[in-house]
């Protein structure tokens, strides 16, 4: 995509300030490291995780907990979310979210090919599993947060028609 390293050659923002939104860094470009294209395909395998279950594979109250959890925490699997995903899909997505950069697709056309593949085993449909906790605190409302969870279902049978897969 170009735009890790973007960030690089920009001269209008001051040294030492990070551009781009946090929660879809990758973990060499919130460790200041050289980036090329697969800290892209980092970014990417965000996007996906997030697209396909509704929330980032990594959370934090603030920056430095996010950052942490980037660099150093592992995604929460997406078999959790959806249990009738290919395996070969939830190691697409895990391969874009490899903390270390070598062990990512080495380019797009390598993942675009084995995507397709991925969608062509997914069933028609699939259901997606979330529990999002409560944001009410013990002191707004003096008991203790609750969850709530949701259940959505993705219908793959129009998407496949319309692009040809």
């Amino acid at each position: 995509f170009g735009l890790a390293k973007l960030v690089d050659s920009t001269p209008i923002t001051q040294t030492g300030t990070t551009l781009g939104t946090m929660a879809y860094m990758s973990p060499e470009q919130i460790q200041g490291r050289p980036v090329d294209h697969r800290a892209d395909l980092f970014s990417f395998g965000v996007l996906l995780f997030e697209m396909l279950t509704g929330q980032r594979p990594f959370g934090g109250l603030y920056d430095a907990a996010l950052s942490y959890a980037i660099v150093n925490e592992d995604p929460p699997s997406l078999k959790d979310f959806m249990p009738d995903a290919p395996h070969s899909f939830s190691l697409l997505v895990n391969r874009l979210l490899e903390k270390d950069p070598a062990k990512r697709y080495s380019n797009t056309e390598q993942l675009a090919g084995e995507l397709k593949t991925c969608l062509e085993q997914l069933p028609d449909s699939i259901e997606i599993s979330k529990v999002t906790p409560s944001t009410t605190s013990q002191a707004d409302t003096g008991d203790s947060s609750s969850s709530v969870s949701t259940s959505i279902t993705i219908n793959f049978q129009s998407f496949r028609t319309r692009n040809g897969i």
